[in-house]
């Protein structure tokens, strides 16, 4: 694979990346067998885009053309796509409460005589949601960067 890379590169136009699959899945991430697969799986899978970004980053700064500046930018989104805008992964809990009210009155009157009763009522209503935001990639958002 070595020289198939070392040809590769020997020729205009091409960038390669050698990505030793003996290391691949050697971060803490993909051994902790507590954690769910599908981050797991995550980690495997920026274990192989990361060089693949390196490598492309390398080439567009060792190989500057007029397009470079455009190649770094969506370099740059590829790697949002890939690692994501936000690294602050927390749980919150969002509280709504809505307040209503009933009012009813029933004046009688006869006469001189004038008789009545009212009635009110209040309700509370309380709705929570919990969000939690998990590390993920979004395929679309990375398919859109390539």
């Amino acid at each position: 694979m070595r020289v198939l890379e070392s040809n590769l590169k020997a020729e205009a136009g091409n960038a390669t990346v050698y990505i030793d699959a003996r290391t691949l899945g050697s971060s803490a991430q993909f051994t902790d067998t507590t954690r769910p697969l599908g981050q797991r799986c995550l980690a495997l899978f920026r274990d192989i885009m990361l060089p693949v970004r390196d490598a492309l980053l390398e080439y567009i700064c060792e190989n500057p053309t007029d397009a470079s500046e455009r190649a770094t930018e969506a370099l740059r989104e590829f790697e949002l796509a890939l690692t994501g805008t936000n690294s602050d992964h927390q749980n919150s809990e969002i509280r709504l409460v809505r307040e209503g009210g009933t009012r009813a009155e029933l004046p009688l009157g006869v006469g001189g005589v004038h008789i009545g009763g009212n009635s009110s009522a209040t309700t509370i209503e309380e709705t929570k949601y919990s969000t939690h935001l998990e590390d993920k990639v979004v395929f679309p958002d990375l398919h859109a960067a390539l």
